[in-house]
């Protein structure tokens, strides 16, 4: 039997999931509220958490970032059920670091599918460890993918990214984003959280992480997690990532 906390606002399928999980013999919290979700989950230990996305006041995907950046999932799996289930829904909860989504409607089989997935499946604690140094293409790994293995890996790494005649430096230390700069082919700049939002969205060009040492000001002024849930929204909003043609608009 696994304990599984359920938040989701509606309370009709709050309800039912608790019921098919009670069903299935488990052992289930059913809250309709994201504080308190993350009160629940700060006091209790739990096996699963499976949360809506589009809640009032706090989404699913701050909740998540808020649980992680305080590392209070770091060894549970996250299922989002949600009616949003498009690309870029789906790009915000990976980076995330949501284990799967389901869509709603959603039938017995395919939700208990899903949860004993989950719970039969140990979490890899070195994926991100794995993450040292190295280049490669950002067709291959987006620079939100890798901002966040960087963040769980916590290292201290410099990424450079080049596309076409646009560079930028972004700085972590200890897994934490502290300076981000980019200089445009056309001579602009930007600098701190609006330089990393703007890379945040480049699909294309080359990345290049190194250990290395900063010792430029720190310029970034929020966490990464609250970065990466902003940038997901800018993406979600405009239906696409911008490309290097100035700052994205929220």
């Amino acid at each position: 039997m696994a304990r599984i906390l359920v938040v989701d606002d509606d309370v009709n399928v709050a309800s039912l999931v608790r019921e098919i999980l009670d069903d299935d013999g488990q052992e289930v919290t059913e809250l309709h509220d994201p504080g308190a979700a993350f009160a629940a989950i700060s006091g209790s230990r739990y096996d699963l958490l499976i949360s809506d996305i589009a809640m009032p006041g706090e989404d699913g995907l701050s909740l998540l970032a808020r649980m992680r950046s305080l590392g209070l999932v770091e060894n549970i799996p996250v299922l989002f059920i949600t009616a949003h289930v498009d690309d870029d829904y789906r790009r915000a909860a990976e980076v995330l670091g949501a284990a799967d989504i389901l869509a709603k409607p959603f039938t017995v089989d395919a939700l208990l599918e899903a949860v004993h997935g989950l719970l039969e499946t140990p979490i890899a604690p070195a994926t991100a460890a794995a993450l040292l140094v190295g280049e490669g293409d950002l067709s291959t790994i987006s620079v939100l993918d890798t901002a966040n293995l960087i963040l769980l890996s916590g290292k201290t790494l410099l990424l450079s990214l080049i596309q076409s005649s646009n560079v930028a430096d972004l700085f972590f230390r200890k897994g934490a984003l502290v300076f981000a700069h980019l200089d445009f082919e056309d001579g602009r700049q930007l600098d701190g959280d609006e330089a990393f939002l703007e890379t945040a969205g480049w699909k294309a060009g080359r990345f290049q992480l190194r250990a290395v040492e900063h010792t430029l000001p720190d310029n970034v002024q929020h966490a990464l997690d609250a970065l990466v849930v902003e940038a997901a929204r800018r993406g979600i909003k405009t239906r696409h990532w911008k490309s290097a043609e100035g700052p994205a608009k929220g």
